[in-house]
C-alpha cells in the first residue's frame, strides 16, 4: 500500500497567489524600452527648453544704455555710507530760494525712480528750491548687494534733509516711502517743515515685514543665475506693461512710463533693491507714528484698486482724524503723474494755510 501524497485543497475564502509575471521578452521588451525612451527624452526636452529660457531671460536688457540721470536737470552725487545717490535740484530766482526747501521722494517698486516726480519737481522747482533723489538701488544712484531694509531708507531720508536739503524741508514722498517719511519725520521732527504723503502704505498694504515666505522670495531673486533671469522677466516690457495698464488711466502715459522704467531696471545691480520689496522687507507699519504724529500732515489719496487705496484711506481718516485729506479723482495709482496741477495746486493750499498759521 503506497502513501499517497496529501491532497492541498483551497480556502475558497483565501485568494490564490498569482505567478510572477515573466520578464517581458521580444517585441513587448522593445516596445517597453521605447516608451522609456521617450518619456526620458520628453524630460530632457523640457529640461533643455527651460534652462535655454532662463539663459535668455538672464541676458534680457544687457544692451541697455547707462541710466546716469531721472530728471531733465543736471545730475549731482552725494556720497552716503560710502555709496553715490544721486540727487536732482532746481534752480529758482535768489529770492524765491530763501524759501523752505521741498524734498521729493519716489515709490518704491521694480523699475522705480525720481522720474515718477518730474512734474512736481519742474513745477514747483520754479519757485522753490526743490530737491529730488534716487533712493539707493533705484535710477541712476548705486544699487550695491545689501541687504535692503525700511531703517535703511529712513536713515538715508534723514541724512538728506541734514546734509543736502539743511533745512526743515516739505518732505513730499509717495506709497512705502510715505510710510518710511513717516517713521522718519516721526523720529527727527526737526527735519521737517511739513508732510505730503501720496497714497501712503502702512496700516493695510505693506504693513507687515516679511516672513518666512517673503524672505525666500527676496533669497530667490538675488541668487547670481536663476536670480537674474526671473528678475528680468519681471521686468520685460510685456510684465512692465501689464503693471503700468493697472497703475495708469493714460495709455500714453502708460506707454512712457513703460520704456523709462525698462531703462531704469536694467541696470548692474538692479535687482538687489526690488528683491526686498517684493520680499516685504521694507514694509513699515504706520499705526503708531500715525497716531503720535506732530508734523503737520496732508493725505492724498487716487481711486486705485490695484494699491487698495479706498480700504487704506478708511484706516488712515480712522487713525490720524486731525491729518488734512484730500480725494485725486480721474487718476491711477500716481495722481503726481496724471494730474499734476491739480495736485500741485493741494500741496501750495496746505502750505499757505501753514504759513498762516
Amino acid at each position: 500500500m503506497t502513501d499517497d501524497p496529501p491532497v492541498m485543497r483551497l480556502d475558497p475564502e483565501q485568494p490564490t497567489r498569482r505567478p510572477h509575471p515573466e520578464p517581458p521578452t521580444g517585441e513587448r521588451a522593445r516596445s517597453g524600452a521605447r516608451r522609456g525612451a521617450r518619456k526620458l527624452a520628453l524630460v530632457a526636452g523640457v529640461t533643455g527648453a527651460l534652462v535655454a529660457a532662463l539663459a535668455a531671460a538672464r541676458r534680457l536688457g544687457r544692451d541697455t544704455p547707462l541710466f546716469y540721470r531721472s530728471l531733465r536737470a543736471t545730475p549731482r552725487e552725494w556720497s552716503w555710507a560710502g555709496y553715490r545717490v544721486v540727487f536732482y535740484e532746481s534752480a529758482p530766482t535768489a529770492k524765491d530760494a530763501a524759501a523752505e526747501p521741498v524734498v521729493l521722494v519716489h515709490s518704491i517698486h521694480a523699475a522705480a525712480s525720481a522720474w515718477e516726480m518730474r512734474e512736481l519737481f519742474a513745477r514747483l522747482g520754479a519757485e522753490r528750491r526743490v530737491l529730488a533723489y534716487d533712493l539707493l538701488g533705484f535710477g541712476a544712484s548705486d544699487r550695491p548687494d545689501l541687504d535692503y531694509d525700511a531703517d535703511l531708507y529712513q536713515d538715508l531720508l534723514r541724512d538728506f534733509l541734514r546734509e543736502i536739503a539743511g533745512a526743515p524741508a516739505h518732505v513730499v514722498a509717495a506709497s512705502v516711502s510715505a510710510a518710511h517719511a513717516l517713521h522718519a519725520a516721526a523720529g527727527d521732527p526737526a527735519l521737517f517743515r511739513s508732510l505730503t504723503l501720496i497714497n501712503p502704505t502702512g496700516l493695510l498694504t505693506q504693513a507687515e515685514r516679511s516672513g518666512a515666505g517673503g524672505r525666500a522670495l527676496q533669497n530667490l531673486v538675488r541668487l547670481p543665475w536663476i536670480g537674474e533671469a526671473l528678475y528680468n522677466l519681471l521686468v520685460a516690457r510685456p510684465t512692465l506693461r501689464w503693471f503700468s495698464s493697472r497703475l495708469y488711466r493714460d495709455p500714453k502715459l502708460e506707454e512712457e512710463a513703460v520704456g523709462q522704467g525698462y531703462a531704469a531696471a536694467h541696470q548692474p545691480g538692479a535687482r538687489y533693491a526690488p528683491a526686498a520689496f517684493l520680499g516685504d522687507a521694507l514694509a513699515r507699519n504706520t499705526y503708531m507714528v500715525l497716531r503720535a504724529l506732530e508734523t503737520p500732515a496732508l493725505a492724498l489719496w487716487s481711486p486705485s484698486e490695484y494699491l487698495e487705496t479706498a480700504e487704506e484711506r478708511e484706516a488712515f481718516a480712522a487713525i490720524a482724524p486731525s491729518i488734512q485729506q484730500s480725494v485725486i479723482e480721474d487718476s491711477g495709482a500716481l495722481p503726481h503723474e496724471e494730474r499734476p496741477g491739480e495736485v500741485e495746486e493741494i500741496i501750495r493750499m496746505f502750505w499757505e494755510d501753514l504759513s498762516g498759521s
